[in-house]
């Protein structure tokens, strides 16, 4: 164990540290965070640290968001960097301005990738010795990440700790693989608060070495627990949205990016909401083919009546957050059919349009339109062999038209068109 001062506590909670500013977005109950600002994040105050040990004052450490070049395990998280001096600690920390019961600390976890030169990180928890309030008499649990070539998920309530006590001088912890429960079970404890708490590489003895965090989830208590996630925002963009006749497929493509980067070999979800839903489903089928090296994917889909369509990616922690695309309506229009009793008229003669309506819409109005003028209207009425209807009507005045059957939009489609026809009045 590498001795810390119980002094770090207020020499960094009045530290200024400039960090780039970003504005945080919320995608369902994750907060994602491109960069970490000097005021910190989130309503629980937790704040970047850099500081240099050995004066107490700014170090050589950095935090920022890295491409997929940079990330050993593919794209985002928030690299954290020491610089040329190599007494320098770089991380986030928590100071509570009264101790905090401990029962209070409900949740304290995170994703990293160990740093580059075998050096561990840190997960510090100070407790007020025997709950006294006052003072800097206090019991460190320690928490010590092993270095590791992959991401790693360390729970910070469940794991165990070195504890020293009254932050012993020794050298040595008073017990080792100690929980918290187990800490605050010991003779004296049951009373003790959490001063703060600290992820950091601890005033390494090595320069230049890095550590990729992922999210970062706090609860200080029953009602705060937020989990910050540090890959760029993961986004879906879609195209297909349209209307469509009865009986047709619409083709639906998406795009799915990590920040700017495309997210190759990802599995979306497709969820609907189909007429007269109120809520989006999950679709079993059809399956969305996993995204190419461009990030896009496309899939057809077929709705009998109109329906709103969304992509899902459930994310892929750590690299890439979850994202929802904007939805995609497609509109299905009833399917009409038409036939025509002839196409060359006398201007006497009557003109007799029948047709039939997919699906069936019974009881609907069609309309039989010369250009943009409406010149005659039926019902649509129930047969034995579907949904059919018959339009007369006389043109009296000599000339070419093109004439379209419009309407019998029902319930859950729009209103449709028939194929135009042309007909030649003598």
């Amino acid at each position: 164990m590498r001795k810390r001062s119980a002094a770090l506590i207020l020499a960094t909670a009045t530290m200024s540290i400039a960090l780039p500013l970003n504005a945080a977005s919320a995608t369902d109950s994750s907060v994602i965070v491109r960069s970490v600002p000097a005021a910190g994040i989130g309503a629980t105050g937790i704040k970047p640290m850099n500081l240099n040990c050995a004066v107490g004052g700014s170090g050589t450490g950095s935090m920022t968001t890295v491409s997929s070049t940079g990330a050993p395990s593919g794209q985002g998280s928030l690299r954290m960097s020491v610089g040329s001096n190599q007494d320098t600690e770089v991380g986030f920390y928590k100071a509570y301005a009264a101790p905090l019961p401990a029962a209070q600390l409900t949740s304290l976890s995170f994703g990293i990738l160990g740093v580059s030169d075998n050096d561990p990180y840190f997960l510090d928890l100070y407790f007020d010795r025997d709950g006294a309030g006052a003072g800097d008499a206090q019991d460190l649990l320690e928490l010590v990440v092993p270095n590791n070539a992959t991401w790693q998920s360390i729970n910070g309530i469940t794991t165990g700790y070195d504890v020293y006590l009254n932050e012993n001088t020794t050298g040595n912890p008073d017990s080792t693989n100690t929980t918290i429960s187990q800490y605050l079970a010991g003779a004296g404890h049951a009373s003790a608060g959490l001063v703060g708490w600290y992820l950091t590489n601890f005033c390494s003895a090595f320069a230049n070495q890095s550590v990729y965090l992922d999210s970062l989830t706090v609860g200080d208590n029953g009602a705060d627990n937020t989990t910050y996630d540090f890959e760029p925002a993961s986004s879906i963009t879609v195209v297909g949205a349209g209307t469509i006749n009865y009986a047709s497929t619409r083709t639906l493509t998406a795009t799915l990016k990590s920040g700017s980067h495309p997210i190759e070999g990802a599995q979306l979800q497709l969820w609907a909401k189909k007429y007269p839903a109120t809520t989006y489903s999950l679709l079993t089928s059809p399956v969305v083919p996993l995204t190419g090296s461009t990030g896009v994917t496309s899939v057809s889909v077929k709705p009998t009546v109109n329906t709103a369509y969304q992509f899902r990616y459930p994310g892929n922690e750590p690299t890439n957050g979850l994202a929802n695309s904007p939805v995609a309506i497609v509109n299905v229009a009833t399917l009409i059919g038409r036939t025509l009793s002839d196409t060359t008229l006398t201007r006497t003669q009557t003109l007799v349009v029948t047709g039939t309506v997919k699906p069936p819409k019974p009881g609907t109005t069609v309309y039989l339109y010369r250009g943009s003028v409406s010149i005659a209207y039926a019902k649509v009425v129930s047969t034995s062999t579907g949904a059919t209807y018959r339009l007369t009507a006389v043109i009296s005045t000599p000339g070419t038209y093109s004439l379209t059957v419009r309407g019998a939009a029902g319930t859950g489609n729009s209103s449709g068109t028939s194929a135009p026809a042309t007909v030649t009045v003598r």
